[in-house]
């Protein structure tokens, strides 16, 4: 929606999908909280929803700024790897927010920079710790055995460059 000349502002649902296999996990069948859904089943999916809200704004007419932010996407558990995944199967899709600007000098340029943070340490099954979390709990307990994924700072910088009317170049980091 764009509430004035030079200020937009937009809010989206978001729905995820997400198939899961894995096999030759038996041997994890002792640290397993449910070892007959742990490894060797059929394609488990899960689904989910969550919401996407941003806002982008022009400061001059070189200037722009934006951010956005997602909310954790809270999915359905994967009920055959119950036994592999922290809460019972459970893999959300974790927050983020992203904030940048872009700086466009004249009609052929563009320069952007972003920075991004995601939250992977609100999901279990990525946040969790593997050590000393598979000594003292149980693969698909709460605080069952995680990838021991941190949350992440990101950040973007990206060029484009317009050489003709049908040539674009573009670059980023």
């Amino acid at each position: 929606m764009k509430v004035s000349e030079n200020h937009s502002f937009g809010i989206g649902g978001l729905y995820a999908f997400q198939r899961f296999a894995a096999k030759g996990l038996a041997p994890f069948s002792p640290y397993s909280s449910d070892p007959s859904n742990l490894s060797g089943n059929r394609m488990s999916t899960a689904s989910g929803i969550g919401v996407r809200l941003g806002d982008q704004g022009r400061i001059t007419s070189q200037l722009y700024i934006g951010f956005a932010h997602q909310t954790k996407i809270a999915m359905s558990n994967f009920d055959q790897y119950k036994g592999l995944f922290a809460s019972e199967g459970n893999f959300d899709i974790p927050s983020n927010w992203t904030a940048g600007f872009a700086y466009l000098p004249d009609k052929h340029f563009t320069f952007s920079f972003d920075v991004q943070q995601i939250f992977f340490n609100s999901v279990k099954s990525v946040g969790n710790p593997l050590l000393p979390n598979l000594q003292t709990a149980k693969l698909g307990n709460d605080n069952g055995a995680g990838f021991g994924w941190k949350n992440i700072l990101v950040f973007k910088l990206g060029a484009i460059w317009k050489s003709s009317g049908k040539l674009t170049w573009m670059a980023g980091y």
